[in-house]
């Protein structure tokens, strides 16, 4: 009765060991979704942000040259002209899609000319190497990944770096990978994007079982690299 009593009480504690874990499970599971629930709704506070600095202010300026008394047609034509290229821009960063038409080498490229645009106080030396093998990924969801990885990476940069370069580097071998080099940078810096809970917690949603991303601090050096596995048997995109 003592051996049987033991067993119960060891399936009985199995059985609650299980039910924490199913229970720490979904609590991670909510969380993660919470804080990406958070990075859409920050995604539409910069949109709405940039709207208004870039768009409205000059649609107001050319709303008041055209009331004056002599209106200044010609300044107006000109303010509209970059508008509509400042607004291109601002739709083509913003996109949740590719452009079906370019390789993923050519989106890539694409997010740097964007960037220079939304930024136009930031004025980084900039250099990209992309291994000729980018262009062969035809995989959709593959592309995706590494465009919003790309994407988020570099607007980060342009957010936080103070500094005067910018280095990007992406190539195949067993898996992708992707890395980052900037300058103008402190431990405050590092902290701050170890410690977001919006571009860091995508990227590792994005990544999750299917690679990993690495961050260093060297002086006011940071760097960053990725894996994106594309071998690995658990991988969705095989």
């Amino acid at each position: 009765m003592n051996i049987f009593y033991q067993i119960i009480f060891l399936i009985f504690e199995l059985c609650f060991n299980l039910f924490l874990i199913e229970k720490e499970n979904n609590y991670e599971k909510n969380l993660k979704l919470y804080y990406l629930s958070d990075y859409m709704a920050e995604e539409r506070n910069e949109f709405a942000r940039i709207i208004h600095d870039d768009i409205i202010q000059d649609i107001y300026a050319t709303r008041n040259y055209l009331s004056l008394k002599n209106p200044d047609i010609n300044y107006s034509k000109e303010i509209l002209s970059n508008l509509e290229e400042k607004s291109r821009n601002i739709m083509k960063f913003y996109q949740n899609y590719l452009f079906e038409n370019l390789d993923l080498k050519e989106n890539i490229v694409s997010i740097f000319e964007n960037l220079k645009i939304l930024y136009p106080d930031k004025s980084f030396k900039i250099e990209i190497i992309i291994s000729d093998e980018i262009k062969n990924i035809k995989n959709k969801d593959l592309k995706k990944i590494v465009n919003t990885v790309t994407k988020e990476l570099i607007n980060n940069i342009y957010k936080h770096s103070n500094g005067n370069y910018l280095i990007y580097k992406i190539s195949i071998e067993d898996d992708i990978n992707i890395y980052t080099e900037s300058n103008g940078n402190d431990k405050k810096d590092l902290d701050k994007i170890k410690n977001s809970k919006r571009v860091v917690l995508l990227i590792e949603l994005l990544l999750e079982n299917k690679g990993d991303i690495k961050y260093k601090l060297d002086k006011d050096i940071l760097t960053t690299e990725v894996r994106i596995g594309i071998n690995n048997e658990n991988n969705f995109y095989r």
